[in-house]
């Protein structure tokens, strides 16, 4: 109730910063408080059977009120609190002078004016209010000393009630505001730890994509290098090629069929050195072309389709090192998973990696295995809450508890010197932990199966 009221009477402007919207608040707590409490102690005055202080009491709750509306309404905060200071003021030192002098129970109220301003309106206010509230008291004070007594209207176990019934009041509106100011620094906090967090991540994600870039760079200057001798070796072979043609059409002319065989023999080894000088040079241009594209930026990418295409490339290229492997390719996509932003190219890298080490491990339990065990290798995505997951699964060789802990190492392999460095599933990792805010797990039965699960947050 107490929040959807406050709310009711925040204007748009205090929205602004975590600052006005917690001043803003206190004054409307104050503010409301304050009018319900005078309605309240309407029935106080009557037991007191002081007519005069029923009608202060009624004045100052719908000036409380007007001021909760007249900040509604777009009044500066710093006005609408100095026009609830003057109205309050003024009911109290009236009070004061029709109750009794500095005898009376108003007395209390006056003495916590510059209190409540400082809530309200800052410190400059209260020092304000202070010496109006001291002028005041000193006014009365010498009133009664030079003059006359002012006449007390009750006894005083009337009066007791009265200054306890008034500082309960002032009390609760100094607790209510203090709960919502303590409130406002507790979201102020959790604000700043929040953002602190999401900084901390940024960093991680600003060090993976230098991490990649440096990568990029460093494919991009090997390529360069390989580029210059393949283009002599091209260049050669096909020259080459044109001059045996020539030689060719020379022996037609006196024809040796021992010439006709050697020349033929150096053109089919030509040939062989032109196609796969051709596709050298296809995989450095592609190389290149990949070391341009990383660039880090975040894509809205169809999940599926690029785990398709790089489990279908990692195949492939198995196959095309020994065409004696076959595997069967199982894959269980999520239609309804849609685009998520990703680095591509970054996280192509890791499902190579682990489509790679899947391959491997079928490939060696293949080794050891009878002749009825096909090699299996599944891929699969779904989406899980604000998640979303890829898990790539092998029936090959599976992993041991004690390589389970160690799997993220960087340098850390199983695989025999030369053939792995250890460095792939540890860049795997750092690239969806820090580099993609996600998670990445594993799931094994050794000489069973190995699942190996990416966690993705869809909006990161």
């Amino acid at each position: 109730m107490l929040p959807r009221l406050i709310n009711y009477f925040l204007p748009e402007k205090a929205r602004t910063s975590a600052a006005s919207l917690r001043v803003a608040r206190i004054q409307i707590i104050i503010f409301l408080i304050t009018g319900v409490l005078n309605l309240l102690y309407i029935a106080s005055a009557q037991a007191l059977d002081f007519s005069p202080m029923l009608y202060i009491l009624l004045v100052n709750a719908i000036f409380s009120f007007l001021s909760a509306f007249l900040l509604k309404w777009g009044v500066p905060g710093v006005a609408c609190a100095n026009f609830y200071m003057l109205n309050q003021a003024s009911g109290i030192f009236a009070a004061i002078w029709l109750g009794g002098g500095l005898e009376s129970p108003s007395t209390t109220a006056m003495l916590l004016l510059p209190i409540i301003s400082l809530l309200l309106a800052g410190v400059r206010s209260s020092l304000v209010w202070l010496l109006i509230s001291i002028a005041f008291m000193y006014y009365i004070y010498w009133y009664e000393t030079a003059m006359e007594p002012l006449p007390v209207h009750f006894d005083e176990s009337q009066r007791m009630y009265f200054i306890f019934s008034g500082l309960v009041g002032i009390i609760l509106s100094l607790f209510a505001g203090a709960l919502v100011f303590e409130n406002e620094k507790n979201k102020a906090l959790k604000s700043l730890i929040r953002k602190n967090q999401e900084l901390i991540s940024t960093q991680h994600q600003l060090i993976q994509s230098e991490k990649m870039a440096s990568l990029g760079e460093l494919t991009a200057g090997i390529a360069h290098e390989i580029q210059n001798p393949l283009n002599f070796v091209n260049n050669f072979a096909e020259v080459s090629e044109e001059l045996c043609e020539d030689l060719m059409k020379e022996l037609e002319k006196e024809p040796t069929a021992e010439a006709s065989a050697i020349v033929e023999d150096i053109r089919h080894n030509l040939g062989k050195i032109h196609h796969h000088g051709k596709r050298a040079d296809s995989i450095v241009k592609s190389m290149l072309q990949h070391s341009r594209a990383s660039t880090g930026e975040r894509q809205w990418t169809d999940l599926n389709a690029l785990a398709d295409e790089y489990l279908r490339l990692s195949y492939h290229g198995l196959r095309a090192k020994d065409q004696n492997f076959k595997a069967q390719l199982t894959t269980d996509f999520d239609p309804m998973l849609g685009k998520i932003n990703v680095v591509p190219q970054e996280l192509g890298h890791v499902l190579l990696n682990l489509y790679n080490n899947a391959f491997y491990a079928t490939e060696q339990k293949k080794k050891t295995e009878q002749y009825d065990y096909m090699p299996e290798v599944k891929v699969s995505t779904k989406k899980v809450g604000n998640q979303v997951e890829i898990h790539v699964r092998d029936n090959g060789t599976g992993i041991s508890e004690t390589v389970k802990q160690k799997i993220f190492q960087p340098f850390f392999t199983t695989k025999p010197t030369g053939e792995g460095t250890g460095l792939g599933l540890s860049l795997s990792y750092d690239i969806v932990t820090k580099g993609h805010g996600g998670k990445m797990s594993v799931e094994t039965a050794a000489g069973q199966y190995t699942e190996l699960i990416v966690s993705l947050p869809i909006k990161p």
